[in-house]
């Protein structure tokens, strides 16, 4: 029992000769590591006070003051919450204008190029079409150009409405056609208006066919909403494209004068 207390306190006593030798080992005077870092950071201290001593005068380039034009040019402000109800609209109606960059009205310059040279390429096309085919160009406006135009409509809505948006995707079909319409009708008679000019619209049978049509579609979709409680069923859809391809071959055999009807 003597012999075991005897060999356990040596041991300790071991252990702590050999934890204070350790110790003495890695202990570093304070000064040295002063003079570690004066030596190993001492460039950066050099270079920092040579640049506040010295500082340097910053670029003033056109892309640098274009910048900061378009930063104090910003309509959407800090106290944004705090203004008034008109002066949020009016910032809220500049907000899409005025931009934080210039690549953005590069954008959208270059965007409305390409839009334009598109378009009038596609009324060439048309153009063409209609000499070699011997067809109006109100059949080829009917067919080639609405389908054209409305491509990217008919993709985007039938895609929201195959991931479960069917409202959004039947309130977009219904809400692009009519936009065009008022917008479009309504810009172009006011342009008109304002520069003293007539738009003669001579009516004839495909406009007649056209207004029939519409006035038509829009009768057989609130006739079936309202019998089915608002609820569109496969038959309403069945009904529209039906009377599409009606509309489409009677306009085509009016064009090419199989039946003859005036107005």
């Amino acid at each position: 029992m003597r012999l075991h207390r005897k060999t356990i306190s040596n041991i300790n006593s071991k252990i702590i000769s050999k934890r204070m030798s350790l110790e003495n080992e890695a202990y570093i005077p304070d000064n040295s590591i002063e003079e570690v870092n004066m030596h190993e950071f001492g460039d950066t201290k050099i270079t920092e006070e040579n640049e506040s001593a010295n500082p340097v005068p910053e670029s003033f380039t056109l892309k640098r003051i274009i910048m900061d034009l378009f930063k104090a040019l910003n309509p959407i402000e800090k106290n944004f919450s705090d203004q008034k109800w008109y002066s949020k609209i009016i910032q809220i109606l500049k907000f899409p204008i005025i931009f934080l960059s210039i690549s953005g009205y590069f954008g959208f310059i270059v965007s409305v190029s390409w839009i334009y040279l598109m378009s009038s390429e596609l009324v060439n096309i048309i153009l063409m079409l209609s000499i070699v085919s011997q067809l109006s160009q109100e059949i080829l406006g009917l067919t080639v150009m609405a389908w054209c135009n409305n491509m990217g409509d008919f993709i985007a809505d039938t895609s929201v409405a195959r991931q479960g948006f069917s409202q959004m995707g039947a309130s977009a079909a219904i809400a692009a056609p009519m936009f065009t319409m008022l917008i479009g009708f309504g810009t172009a008679f006011f342009i008109a208006t304002l520069q003293g000019k007539q738009i003669n619209i001579s009516m004839d049978i495909i406009k007649g066919l056209l207004v029939v049509m519409i006035a038509a579609s829009l009768i057989t979709t609130f006739v079936t909403l309202f019998i089915n409680k608002f609820h569109a069923k496969r038959i309403h859809g069945i009904i529209l494209i039906v009377l599409y391809f009606v509309f489409l071959i009677a306009v085509i055999l009016f064009d090419l004068n199989v039946f003859h009807l005036k107005l």
